[in-house]
């Protein structure tokens, strides 16, 4: 359970909301770490596939887990990849891939506190934080600046983004659902630094007086 006294947002929704852009800027604001959470399992599941390990064999996942250096991944181009994110939805999927890595995760977050971003930040990996957001925005919006981000056909970007979404929503793994207690954020008509306002000021209601 995480120190209440360290101060951790967690800002969960799917790809599309602003969610890497927002937890980053806000990260700043506060001075605190950013933690990426997809980053990790779209990381992993690009080593899985550059070691032809099957996310099928348990096995050669379990030695792929114990091989796994995130540091040595995070900074790669690729992670932003559409097949990045394919095979980011394959290993987390895997009960001992969420395991490993939510262990990484809350070690992290307890050290000093921070910005946790992914789709089970709120509802898994720091349920007891206060501080839970879940962004939002219209289909068409998130296909756009998925599209920007990446480029490539556009018809295809959609595609991935609907897959990605109903892998998400369906896994029998930590889904992405909005936590009860968290806040809907509806970015599609707001701005970056409009959303960070707006977390900024939900964060000060709730208690972060330091913010």
């Amino acid at each position: 359970m995480a120190d209440q006294r360290i101060l951790i947002v967690a800002i969960d929704g799917p790809s599309g909301t602003g969610k890497s852009t927002v937890a980053k800027k806000l990260a700043e604001r506060l001075g605190l770490p950013y933690l990426d959470t997809g980053k990790m399992y779209r990381a992993f599941g690009l080593f899985c596939a550059q070691r032809g390990a099957d996310t099928g064999d348990a096995p050669a996942v379990a030695a792929a887990l114990e091989a796994f250096d995130f540091s040595a991944w995070a900074g790669r181009p690729e992670l932003l990849s559409e097949e990045a994110g394919a095979a980011a939805s394959r290993v987390a999927k895997l009960a001992p891939v969420r395991r490993r890595m939510v262990e990484i995760q809350r070690r992290l977050g307890t050290e000093g506190g921070g910005v946790v971003e992914g789709r089970d930040a709120g509802t898994h990996i720091f349920p007891k934080t206060p501080h839970k957001f879940f962004l939002t925005a219209d289909e068409e919006v998130r296909v756009e600046r998925r599209w920007k981000q990446i480029g490539g056909d556009r018809d295809a970007v959609a595609r991935a983004v609907a897959e990605r979404d109903q892998q998400d929503r369906e896994r029998a793994e930590s889904p992405l659902v909005q936590a009860p207690d968290a806040v809907l954020v509806d970015t599609t008509d707001l701005s970056i630094d409009g959303v960070v306002e707006r977390l900024v000021a939900l964060i000060r209601e709730k208690g972060g007086s330091d913010v």
